[in-house]
């Protein structure tokens, strides 16, 4: 877990925002403390965006 992302980036209330799913994305990208919740891969399947995350583990 990235500790300090989490404190400087806390998420936004609603995941299906598009500032929900930016937080998202970039909390993949930053941190990765768990896979991307099923809405929220809906979410970036419903419009079209095509996203690549590896395990950091």
């Amino acid at each position: 877990m990235n500790l300090k992302w989490h404190l400087s980036n806390e998420p936004p209330p609603l995941r299906t925002s598009d500032e929900g799913l930016v937080w998202h994305l970039k909390h993949a990208v930053h941190c990765g403390c768990r896979p991307l919740l099923n809405d929220v891969k809906d979410e970036v399947e419903n419009r079209g965006i095509f996203v690549v995350v590896q395990s950091r583990t």
